[in-house]
This record gives structure tokens, C-alpha cells and sequence, in this order.
């Protein structure tokens, strides 16, 4: 399990990759601060983010290019 954003700068998507598939994890992140930042990890997001893979919750990620570096 590997977290990423995904899409152009400034309208990221936050995803967690797993199975060869990125995930979006909106739904996990709404009560966290929203991405992937100290409030997702601080509250406990990695194990809420394993918890709803697991479940088959996440919806996956159509056509959202993945950007490495700062633009």
C-alpha cells in the first residue's frame, strides 16, 4: 500500500495504490483534513485507508495522470 496524488498540480487527487490499481481515498480523508497531510496521519488515516481497501470501499481512479516532482 503506497499513497500518491495523482493529477495536475493544485487539483490532486489523493490516492492509496494497491493491487496494481490507485484508489481514491476522498472518502477516507473527509473528517481527516481532506488530504494527505499531518491530520491524516495523526488520526489514525493509514489504518482507516487499509480498513476500507479491505472492504472493497475505495473507488478506482480513471485516467488521473501521475505527476512526480513540482509541475
Amino acid at each position: 500500500m503506497r499513497f500518491a496524488r495523482l493529477g495536475p498540480a493544485g487539483h490532486e487527487i489523493p490516492t492509496v495504490h494497491a493491487e496494481g490499481r490507485h484508489l481514491d481515498l476522498r472518502p477516507v480523508l473527509a473528517d481527516l483534513g481532506g488530504d494527505l497531510g499531518p491530520a491524516f496521519f495523526a488520526g489514525g488515516g493509514i489504518e482507516r485507508a487499509a480498513a476500507a481497501l479491505a472492504a472493497g470501499e475505495l473507488p478506482a481512479v480513471q485516467d488521473a495522470p501521475l505527476r512526480v516532482g513540482a509541475r
